[in-house]
Formats: C-alpha cells, structure tokens, sequence
C-alpha cells in the first residue's frame, strides 16, 4: 500500500534493488482517475495514484522488471 510511504519512487527503487531473479513484488495502491495534489484524500494518504503517475513515475524506475498481471486502473471510477 504504496500511498502510505512519504518517498514513493524511493520505496519501489530499494524493492527494485532487493528483489532476486525470479522474485516477485505485489504492490497496491489507492487510485483515483483524474486525482491532483490539492484534491481531498484520506489523512492517512500521502497521495492517489493515476494510471498516468503509475506510468510516468513508477512503472519507470523498475527497469529489469516486468509486470507480470493486468492492471485494472481503468476500471476505478
């Protein structure tokens, strides 16, 4: 439940950097279409996530990785 982590991008780099051949990482996230910085989010949030944050942002920093299900992000209204 990566929106809890102040430093993102930070927290999927060091899971990137630990994960060995073959390991896996599940990773959830609150999301929100169309979310910015000044909307409303539960005080426990440091952010929403877009399907344009999660491929702008992270989905960069996991290079020799890959996805390995179908993301539903479309799907959240």
């Amino acid at each position: 439940m990566i929106e809890h982590v102040k430093d993102d991008e930070l927290f999927i780099s060091q899971i990137r950097d630990l994960l060995g051949v073959g390991g896996v990482a599940i990773l959830t996230m609150d999301f929100k279409n169309g979310y910015k910085d000044h909307n409303a989010r539960p005080v426990e949030d440091y952010r929403l996530y877009t399907p344009e944050d999660i491929l702008g942002r992270l989905v960069p920093l996991l290079h020799n990785c890959e996805l390995v299900d179908n993301c539903f992000w479309q799907r959240s209204p």
